[in-house]
C-alpha cells in the first residue's frame, strides 16, 4: 500500500489537473500545470498519531497572446487554480485535515517570449499513524 503522503500528493494532482514534478520543456503543450512537493514536517501530537504539515507547490505555464494583459491572465490562472484546489472536496476524501493557500509569485513575459507563469504555494495538513505511514487510524 502507498504511503499516505503519496496517495494525498497523486489525489491533489488528479484533481487540480497537475502532472507531478514535470520539469517544463520547450514545446510543452500548454497551459502546463506542475506540482512540486519537496519537503514535509512531521510532530507527534498523539500518543500514537504524526500531524505533518506538507508545503507543496503548483506552478503553471501560460501563453500570452499579443498585447493581452499579463496581469488579467495571471490574476484569473492563479484565480482558477484556488477554485479547482477549493472545490468540492477540499479534504480528499478524508486524507487530509486541512488545505491552506500560503501565497504565489508571478513571472511575467521576457524579451520575444510569450511564456507568464504563476507558482502558488498551498499548505496541506494530514495525520499518520505513529510507525505507520500507511495508515491514519481512522
Amino acid at each position: 500500500m502507498a504511503s499516505i503522503r503519496n496517495q494525498i500528493i497523486k489525489s491533489f494532482a488528479a484533481k487540480i489537473g497537475a502532472e507531478r514534478a514535470l520539469k517544463f520543456a520547450t514545446g510543452d503543450r500548454l497551459p502546463l500545470r506542475v506540482l512540486w512537493d519537496f519537503t514535509e514536517e512531521a510532530e507527534r501530537t498523539k500518543y500514537s498519531t504524526h500531524t505533518v504539515v506538507l508545503p507543496v507547490v503548483v506552478q503553471e505555464m501560460i501563453e500570452a497572446e499579443k498585447g493581452q494583459d499579463e496581469g488579467d491572465l495571471l490574476d484569473s490562472t492563479l484565480l482558477a487554480l484556488q477554485e479547482n484546489v477549493f472545490s468540492v472536496d477540499a479534504t480528499l476524501d478524508a486524507l487530509v485535515k486541512s488545505i491552506t493557500y500560503a501565497g504565489s509569485d508571478y513571472t511575467y513575459s521576457e524579451n520575444g517570449s510569450s511564456l507568464v507563469g504563476i507558482s502558488a504555494s498551498f499548505i496541506i495538513k494530514y495525520e499518520f499513524l505513529t510507525n505507520d505511514p500507511t495508515n491514519q487510524g481512522t
